[in-house]
Parts: structure tokens; sequence; C-alpha cells
């Protein structure tokens, strides 16, 4: 090397690159050799020689390229398992997305056919029978009742239409009633009736639209109930109400014969039976006035017996036509007012019936409590209050003085009424025959009377749909009571 000699105009060269900068210093360059080397140099004080040590590049960076290839090697591989890591962990996850995915369907397809069999359970166990088709008219399905009334298996029926099991024109209306669901969408009800073993048959039928996610309508569903039974018990009902109406015009007829004949009756007692009644009283008159002095005190009082038993004859009479009349009597309704009524039937009283009697201290006074108008036939409530009162003023002979108070409430929907009296009263074990036809609780010797008014009372009341009672105590007085509906609008 001492005998190498090349120009310093190489500045690739350290030693020319040296020898030019001097001092001392560090540069990467080319040798001689052309290869790639590092140098650093330094001058030698009170010299003109450089010290130059140089080494081959690559000979330097032989550990850092092994160190370089090692940490690439790691780094790829580093990258290599994190690469794998990562793809591992995705394709667990992507796997446990799967099962749980799975998870959900196989859970659905086990609550569907859940479902399913609950809905095959329930269709079956119908008592009607139950169908599917598409819109083709092509059994989807059925259930066992409709298996059972074909008698054929339900796997037999899927796949058919209505020209396989039913008669022509009963399986085109079926179609035709199919194809009118599916062109409107709506249910559809009928009934269907036809022979069956030579028996009528009724059904109630409905069909409704299967509808599919976009809402079209891609079948039917059907359900029947057979109510040949409930027919049946119609058509006898309605056979009944028609003999019915003929028996009520039978009947009706037959009324309207005996009302005729009881007319007849009435008019047959005014007239004929009064004539002998007034022949009677009028004849045993004259024998008292003009034969008086030729009887004793016996005849006349025997005489006397006679014109008295003519005229009670003569009164039951007249109440037996009352209370015939008020049987057959329309009731005219209209709105009353009840202390009006009561007190102008208390005003038309005949004095006769008490003269010279104290009633409440005032022959006049009658104890007038708030009474409630009702709706009812004035002609017939008249009647009532006049045979209440002219009862209380009867039965309180005797009393001095006699008190008698009428009074009212609202009780629901109807109202009620009541006369009170402190006379003679009743026992109240015997209050159930008060209102009986010529029911009498005391004798002709104590009240005159002939057991009609109270009956004719209730009969009123009745035919106004109200009730009648009385309460009371021997001795100690009585309360008539009878009910009316309410006049609208009254609280």
């Amino acid at each position: 090397a001492l005998r190498l000699r090349l120009p310093l105009s190489l500045e690739t060269l350290p030693a020319a690159w040296a020898v030019r900068v001097g001092g001392s210093g560090t540069r990467a360059g080319q040798d001689y050799r052309q290869v790639p080397v590092l140098v650093a140099w330094h001058a030698v004080p009170g010299t003109a020689w450089m010290v130059i040590a140089k080494t081959d590049r690559a000979e330097v960076l032989a550990p850092l390229r092994q160190q370089a290839w090692l940490i690439a090697a790691a780094a790829l591989f580093a990258l290599i398992a994190s690469a794998c890591a990562a793809w591992v962990l995705l394709r667990r996850r992507d796997m446990a997305q799967r099962l749980a995915l799975l998870g959900v369907r196989l859970r659905e397809a086990d609550a569907i056919q859940t479902s399913e069999r609950k809905f095959r359970t329930l269709i079956d166990n119908l008592p009607d029978i139950a169908w599917h088709k598409d819109a083709a008219g092509v059994y989807v399905s059925c259930n066992r009742r409709y298996a059972e009334a074909l008698h054929l298996d339900s796997e037999a029926i899927a796949g058919q239409r209505d020209d396989d099991f039913y008669p022509p024109e009963l399986a085109a209306k079926y179609q035709a009633d199919d194809q009118r669901v599916l062109d409107t969408g709506l249910e559809l009800d009928s009934e269907e009736h036809w022979l069956k073993d030579g028996q009528p048959v009724w059904l109630h039928t409905r069909k409704a639209p299967v509808l599919d996610n976009d809402g079209r309508c891609v079948g039917t569903i059907g359900i029947a109930r057979d109510v040949t039974a409930h027919k049946q018990a119609e058509l006898a009902l309605q056979a009944y109400r028609e003999r019915l109406e003929v028996l009520v015009r039978e009947r009706t007829a037959d009324l309207e014969a005996a009302n005729a004949d009881l007319e007849g009756f009435s008019y047959s007692v005014s007239h004929d039976l009064r004539a002998p009644l007034r022949a009677i009283d009028g004849f045993a008159a004259i024998l008292r006035e003009d034969y008086a002095a030729k009887l004793d005190a016996e005849g006349l009082r025997l005489f006397q017996v006679v014109s008295d038993n003519a005229r009670k004859m003569g009164q039951l009479i007249d109440d037996i036509l009352a209370f015939s009349r008020a049987g057959r009597r329309e009731l005219q309704q209209a709105e009353l007012d009840m202390a009006a009524l009561v007190g102008e039937v208390w005003q038309g009283l005949d004095e006769a019936r008490w003269p010279g009697r104290e009633v409440d201290a005032n022959p006049r006074d009658l104890r007038l409590g708030k009474l409630p108008s009702a709706r009812g036939d004035p002609v017939a409530i008249r009647q009532v209050w006049l045979n209440l009162l002219g009862n209380a003023l009867k039965f309180t002979r005797g009393r001095a003085p006699a008190v008698i108070e009428v009074g009212g409430r609202r009780e629901g929907a109807e109202n009620w009424y009541y006369v009170k009296d402190n006379g003679a009263g009743f026992d109240p074990a015997y209050s159930a025959k008060l209102f009986g036809l010529f029911s009498r609780l005391h004798g002709m010797d104590e009240f005159e009377g002939t057991g009609v008014g109270l009956a004719i009372v209730k009969r009123f009341i009745a035919k106004h749909g109200g009730r009648v009672w009385a309460e009371g105590r021997v001795g100690e007085g009585a309360t008539f009571w009878f009910s009316l509906p309410a006049a609208e609008g009254e609280e």
C-alpha cells in the first residue's frame, strides 16, 4: 500500500479528501478498490503527514444488517401472528354470530312449531269445520271435523278442489264466494242449506282473505257451523207463533162473544132486576103508610126490613155493575194532579154519610199531605179515591174526632199514596182478603157495604200496573196504600 500512488484529484478517495480538508474528521467514500468505506483522519502535529484510518462499510454494517434482519423477521412474525390472531378472533366472532343466529333461528323454528301444534290442536278441536285454500281454490289444509264430515283423511283433502267433493252447483257457489273474498279482500258471511242423506242441513259460513307481507290476497280461510238444530227450532217456533196467532184470534173471538154476553147480562141486571126491586120497595112503603094503623110495631119493622134489603140489593147490583165496568174499561192515560183530585172527591162526598159528625174538629177538614203527580186514567183514579175516602168515613163512625189523613211519596219509578184513618181497623192476619170481591171483615149490623169497593180499587190499580196493600190493627185504625207509575220528568 505504501507504494501505491493515486492522484489527489479523486475526491472519492478518503486520503485525497483528508489532505484537501486538513485537520480531522470523518467521511464515507470509496477507496482505491472502489469499495465503499468509512474514513476518519487526523493531522499529525508538526509534520505534513495525515493519519487516516478506514474500514469497509460492509464490515461495519454487517452486525447492524444482521440485527435489522432479525428485527424485520421478528416484526414480520409479530405481524403474521397479529394477523393470525385477528383472523382467529374474527373467525370466532363470526362463528359466535352464526351460532347466535342459529340459536335464534332454532328458537324461532321451535316457537313456530309449538305455535303450529297449538294452532293445529285448536283447529282440530273446534266444534265447527275449518279449512284453508290457496288463491287457485286448492285445499291447503283442513281440521279434523271437516275431514270427518267428508269421510276422508285430512291428507287426502289437501291438494283437492271443491269439484272433487261437492255437486257442481254447490262447488260453483263455493268457488264464487272464494273469488269474491279474493277480489274484495273482505270477510263474507253466508247461510247454506242442502239435503244430506235426505235430511235438511243448514250451515252458517264465514270466509276471510289470507294476506302476504305485501298485503296481497294469496288464499282464503273459512269456518262453518252446523246450525241445523237452531234453524229447526226457529222454524218450529215460527210455526208455533203462527198457531198461537190462530189461537189468539179464536180466543179473542170467544172473549168478544163472552163480553157481548156480559154486556147483555149487565143490561138485563140493570133493567130487569131493578124494576122488581123498586116495586118491592115501593109496595113496602105504601103498606107502611096506608096500613100503618092496622099493623103493629113488629109488622112495621118487618116492612122496614123488606125496604132496607131491597135497597141493599139495588146497591149490590150497582156495585157489581161498577166492578164489571172496571174490568172492561179502556184506560185513558193523562197527567194527574193528585192533590186537586183528592180535594174534589172529598168535597163531593155526600154529607148524608156523616151527618153531624166531627171529622178532625171540622166536618170539612182533611189532613192532606204532599201528593206527587202521577200518570193514569182520571175517571178510574177518581173512583179509587172515592172508594178509599168513603171507607175511611164509614169506618171512623163513632170516633170523636175522626182523623183522616191522605199523603204520598216517590219510591223509585213509582209513587205511593195512602189513606189513613183512626177508625175500626182490622186484624192484620186477614189483610190479604180485604181486596177480594164480596170480602167483608165486619158484619152488616156494624158497617153497611157490599164488599165490592176495595175489589174495584184493586182492579183499577192493577190495570195501571200498580199494587194495593193495607196495614192496620183492630180498634187502632187502618192505612190503605196503592202505587202508580210516576209522571214523566218528575223527581
